[in-house]
């Protein structure tokens, strides 16, 4: 089971085609908000990702999963209602079966409930996910677009950590601070039995800085490429 981890994609053309090209190679890709940039035209870069990217993507056949960041707010209310079986939109926590017949529970945390882990939406979203897992005896993977503590290069006051002690999903994957891995020297952190990832962004770059979390094998490779094509990569066991 190989799922593509990503954020803050900010409504780069070249990003999104880029994953519609290597869709295939993996069972789920995620996208960890911020899918638009709110200081750009939002209208246009809502169009792309509508018409002409998300009908390429489910053409390919592979689940995605998005939740929304604190650039989304003029579409957070589309991600929620975005139309077909293979998208997990924000706010679902949902078990997803794959082209392998393995499964894996994915929960979209919408960025409005990153603040009151006592929110009943925020709350019940959770559980659930929990809930699922427990019962299909699966792995559970959150998208939560503000990260921990632990990978954030400022103060947080999203209650994400605490939501994480109560209910422990196997992995979380986040976004926002896009310096993360430059700065801290790490692209993901464990806390208790929950693994964080974020993989940051490069502006600049061709091709956007990705997670390739391998959970067959119980890897995730951290992937970055420079404004000139050199390519990185950092490989952690999990």
């Amino acid at each position: 089971m190989k799922v593509l981890l990503l954020a803050d994609l900010h409504g780069v053309p070249p990003w999104y085609r880029w994953i519609t090209a290597q869709a295939d190679e993996f069972d789920l890709v995620c996208i960890a908000g911020d899918l638009i940039d709110m200081f750009q035209a939002t209208d246009r870069q809502m169009a792309f990702i509508r018409d002409e990217w998300l009908p390429a993507f489910v053409a390919t056949g592979v689940p995605l999963a998005v939740c929304s960041g604190n650039h989304d707010h003029s579409i957070s209310s589309w991600l929620s209602q975005v139309p077909g079986d293979q998208i997990i939109r924000d706010g679902e926590s949902r078990l997803v079966r794959f082209r392998n017949n393995e499964s894996l529970v994915v929960t979209t945390c919408p960025y409005f409930g990153s603040f009151n882990a006592r929110h009943p939406a925020t709350a019940n979203l959770w559980q659930t996910g929990k809930t699922l897992a427990v019962k299909h005896r699966v792995l559970w993977l959150v998208l939560h677009h503000e990260p921990p503590p632990q990978l954030s290069p400022d103060v947080v006051i999203n209650e994400l950590s605490k939501l994480a002690r109560c209910f422990t999903p196997d992995y979380v994957s986040c976004g926002h601070f896009r310096e993360v891995p430059e700065v801290l020297g790490r692209f993901a952190t464990t806390a208790r039995s929950t693994v964080f990832f974020n993989a940051g962004a490069n502006p600049d770059a061709l091709v956007p800085n990705h997670v390739v979390l391998d959970i067959t094998s119980g890897t995730a490779e951290w992937h970055r490429t420079t404004s000139d094509g050199t390519a990185y990569s950092v490989t952690l066991v999990l």
